[in-house]
């Protein structure tokens, strides 16, 4: 006959050492768990550094290709300026002069069009660069500029101060040039010898080469490069056809806020910094 007493008490060790045994295993696993997240988080962590740090110093890089652009045609539009003839001869040696600045132009290969405008906003020396070939304006297709906020910054300006214009696209007798031509303004009001005022000087630096060198020194980077203005607006971003919308009607509704409106939020509240969205990482 079978002993109860002896039943009872091998279920109680049978059940005990499968206790001993799940709790054998269990430790372990939870500690590999355990051990794992924690390298994985590690990982990420390291990681995500390593996103921070190499995106900082692409940054750096991209910053100081802007820096270089600007430093090189600020030098460029003083001398300009300056120029002797241009302080003491005009408009009596104009020709002489404006084929000075069309072989400059044809050298540098960087300017859409040198200008220069009278206390009038009329004006008096125009070089286009058409189609890379630099050709100077004739007096009768001169323009008068009078009313762009270019000309009405500068000439308020005293010696040696320079005007920066928005970064946009060429404009020309009222509509956005096509194909579109992104230019940044660059201008200086001019003082004859004796120290009067008698004009601006205005380059129109052609902003593809910019976008060119920001471009080239992105490739095979992680992630998408954005040039964006104080607006949110994409000057350069990694949809062609959200640029510039502030230009056109109906791009309007193409911006940083509101693509991404917590990104916008953090970066246009400061100088620099990232944040993690569900978007992404933004530095």
């Amino acid at each position: 006959m079978e002993n109860p007493y002896i039943k009872a008490r091998y279920k109680t060790l049978h059940n005990f050492s499968w206790v001993k045994f799940s709790i054998f295993l269990l430790i372990p696993l939870f500690l590999f768990v355990g051990i794992t997240y924690f390298m994985l988080q590690r990982d990420i962590s390291i990681e995500r550094t390593l996103i921070e740090e190499r995106s900082r110093n692409h940054l750096e890089v991209l910053s100081k290709i802007i820096t270089i652009n600007f430093e090189t045609i600020i030098s460029d539009l003083l001398f300009l300026s300056s120029h002797y003839k241009l302080h003491d001869t005009l408009p009596k040696d104009i020709r002489e002069i404006t084929q000075e600045y069309q072989l400059f132009s044809q050298k540098k290969k960087i300017y859409d069009q040198i200008r220069f405008l009278n206390l009038k906003g009329v004006e008096l020396i125009r070089i286009n660069n058409k189609n890379k070939e630099p050709e100077i304006v004739a007096k009768k297709r001169l323009q008068d500029k009078s009313n762009r906020y270019y000309f009405k910054e500068t000439i308020a300006l005293e010696d040696n101060k320079i005007f920066v214009s928005p970064f946009d696209l060429n404009v020309e007798h009222g509509e956005v040039e096509q194909p579109i031509k992104p230019v940044i303004r660059f201008a200086t009001p001019v003082y004859s010898s004796e120290g009067r005022k008698i004009g601006v000087f205005v380059l129109n630096y052609l902003g593809e080469k910019l976008l060119d060198e920001l471009r080239a020194a992105s490739v095979n980077r992680r992630g998408d490069i954005m040039l964006l203005n104080t607006e949110g607006y994409w000057l350069l971003g990694p949809k062609p056809e959200a640029n510039w919308g502030f230009m056109f009607p109906e791009r309007l509704n193409h911006t940083v806020a509101n693509h991404f409106p917590q990104a916008w939020a953090a970066i246009s509240n400061k100088e620099s910094g990232q944040i993690i969205t569900n978007n992404g990482m933004f530095i």
